[in-house]
């Protein structure tokens, strides 16, 4: 007797008998000349398959830590912003053990309204002609809410009388204990918002204070009377 799958054997006798297989199939015995049972299985559908190359978005995302050579890949800060707090977005400002004080020149840009912010060296501080531009600042590492992104803010302490100056450390204090929101008020300085809700605490990023300047002064920083921005100032070429 021979078995063949059923629906795929060429002749079948009324003395035919069905025989079940272990995976549901159905197998038909047949005469043979050989006496061999040969079972056949039957067609095979193939799945239906998506043209669209995108129908499973999820296995094609690398996503944010995507992975190249089966290493975690790390987003590495090749620069950072310095200014005051957007207006916009909610903040926090790390307590620091010791107010870090420096001088900065602010440096005009052709077309820009803000200047270029520059660390200047403390050898250079004492130099008569560089007194009356250089800015007496505290520089208070933050970063925002909502985008993650850090910053330095340098905030002006040279006339404690200037409500703008005033504002800006107590609302960088509050920013230790919290996250706040800086929003400018005319004549009265800053005005500070807090959140209705809580905001729950920051991920600080690995960085020591010298990584975070370093970062924020990024090719900025005047240690000689030969400096570029100097020789501007003094009108040499």
């Amino acid at each position: 007797m021979a078995k063949l799958i059923a629906g795929a054997a060429p002749h079948r006798d009324d003395d035919d008998v069905r025989q079940p297989l272990e995976d549901g199939r159905r197998v038909i015995e047949t005469p043979s000349s050989e006496g061999v049972v040969a079972p056949q299985e039957a067609p095979v559908v193939a799945p239906a398959v998506s043209l669209n190359p995108f129908a499973d978005l999820a296995s094609l995302n690398l996503g944010a830590n995507y992975t190249t050579d089966g290493n975690c890949v790390k987003r590495k800060l090749l620069t950072m912003p310095m200014g005051s707090p957007d207006k916009k977005q909610f903040f926090r400002a790390i307590r620091e053990e010791t107010d870090f004080i420096a001088r900065v020149y602010e440096r005009p840009v052709p077309g820009d309204l803000k200047p270029t912010v520059y660390f200047v060296a403390p050898s250079l501080q004492d130099d008569a002609s560089l007194a009356r531009v250089l800015k007496m600042v505290k520089l208070v590492r933050c970063v925002y809410h909502d985008t993650h992104a850090l910053f330095l803010w340098p905030i002006s302490i040279g006339q404690r009388d200037n409500a703008w100056s005033r504002t800006a450390l107590d609302i960088a204090s509050a920013a230790t204990d919290g996250y706040v929101r800086c929003v400018p008020d005319g004549r009265n300085g800053y005005a500070i918002e807090l959140p209705e809700d809580p905001l729950g605490e920051p991920t600080w990023p690995e960085l020591t204070r010298s990584e975070w300047f370093d970062l924020a002064f990024k090719g900025r920083v005047i240690d000689s009377f030969d400096h570029e921005a100097l020789r501007e100032l003094r009108g040499g070429l």
